[in-house]
């Protein structure tokens, strides 16, 4: 059981020295203005999927994986994102970060209780841009079922008079979209530092040393101009279920947001993705992934555009190299692709627990590393697609 270390009263007073009370106002999901990443955005309403990717009538987004993201542009001094984190009763709490007008990203880890996060205030009139991340969520708890963790984004709160607006200058969105699967590595665990420290079966630093920000997708997405959605999570196997997330294997999991709730729309992943990437079988080790792996890429074929290229990177320790390239092999499929870094980019990623130069574990890359692999990972795709 958690205790809050504000009382809503004083959680209350912090929010207020954004946007004050009764001199707001308040904007729902489902405002055109309001973009999230795509196919990581679950939505709770009934209707069509909107342009800014969640759905008509929704009352609330969902946020399970980490890297999940919103962007927009607003006018006026002050903004705060409204939210519930209620869900979560155990755990470290989930970490937000975001950005106004391109300057350094602030970062805060939610509090019991919240519904609110202050993002800016004492603004210059005008047209500010505003992206916010969610950066990590807690992988030792149930990320499936419930999900006990996630966040619901409920809207934005400005101060009276203030209006929103698709984003433009350093947020604005790009013409292509990609959707990425993987494991702890995608979701960008362990960039900030060693979190093999295990209380009570939990890795206990997972929250504090986890950001998604840096992982190397987010960076594949800016280099290569995308919007994106990170569906990496920690443990995710092609054969084996996650725990303690209670995730199934990708095969199993990869059309859904969580148990019961589709992220395909007519079968189809909507809106359609310019891209596929995988970077799965580092959980697998040497075990035969190839069947799995072939099923799973028939699978995502019917879920895009027949010629979606779809990027299978090799791990990158190497792991599972040969499993992988016999399913590339067995689907026969001129738009699967292979991405794979080599040997050389494998050291320091292929020993789990022997830190190394570049990585705090000896496998999950750290943040600068991050920008090395992707930068690496895009000059690769470009050559393959050319």
């Amino acid at each position: 059981m958690r205790i809050s270390l504000l009382s809503p009263l004083i959680a209350a007073a912090v929010a207020a020295c954004c946007v004050a009370p009764g001199n707001a106002s308040t904007f729902p999901v489902t405002d055109p203005g309001l973009y999230f990443s795509p196919y990581n955005t679950y939505s709770d309403g009934a209707g069509r999927l909107l342009p800014t990717n969640v759905r008509a009538g929704s009352h609330y987004a969902l946020w399970i994986h980490s890297g999940s993201y919103l962007k927009t542009s607003f006018t006026g001094t002050a903004a705060a994102l409204l939210l519930d984190a209620g869900t979560i009763s155990e755990g470290g709490f989930p970490r937000l970060t975001w950005s106004v007008d391109n300057r350094p990203l602030q970062s805060k880890i939610l509090e019991s209780g919240a519904r609110s996060l202050p993002l800016a205030h004492g603004l210059a009139p005008g047209i500010h841009a505003l992206v916010v991340y969610l950066s990590a969520t807690d992988a030792n708890y149930d990320r499936w079922k419930t999900p006990l963790e996630a966040v619901k984004i409920r809207g934005v709160e400005l101060d009276s008079g203030g209006t929103l607006a698709l984003p433009t200058g350093p947020v604005s969105i790009a013409r292509s979209n990609a959707i990425f699967f993987g494991d702890s590595i995608t979701e960008g665990a362990w960039t900030l530092g060693n979190s093999n420290r295990i209380v009570q079966g939990h890795y206990v630093d997972w929250v504090a040393n986890s950001d998604a920000v840096y992982a190397w997708p987010t960076i594949l997405a800016s280099a290569l101009g995308f919007e994106f959605g990170n569906c990496g999570s920690a443990a995710m196997s092609w054969l084996s279920p996650a725990r303690p997330a209670y995730l199934p294997p990708l095969p199993e999991a990869w059309d859904s947001y969580f148990e019961g709730h589709s992220r395909l729309y007519g079968g189809k992943l909507a809106p359609g993705p310019d891209y596929v990437f995988v970077n799965m079988g580092t959980n697998d080790g040497n075990r035969d992934t190839s069947q799995a792996a072939a099923k799973w890429l028939a699978a995502i074929r019917s879920a895009v555009g027949r010629k979606t290229p779809v990027v299978v990177i090799i791990p990158f320790g190497q792991q599972n190299r040969d499993s992988l390239q016999r399913a590339i092999g067995a689907v026969r499929d001129p738009f699967v692709f292979k991405v794979d870094l080599g040997p050389r980019w494998a050291q320091g990623l292929d020993h789990y627990g022997q830190p190394s130069l570049v990585a705090f574990d000896g496998l999950h890359p750290r943040a600068v590393v991050s920008g090395l692999y992707a930068a690496l990972v895009a000059a690769a795709v470009k050559d393959v697609l050319r």
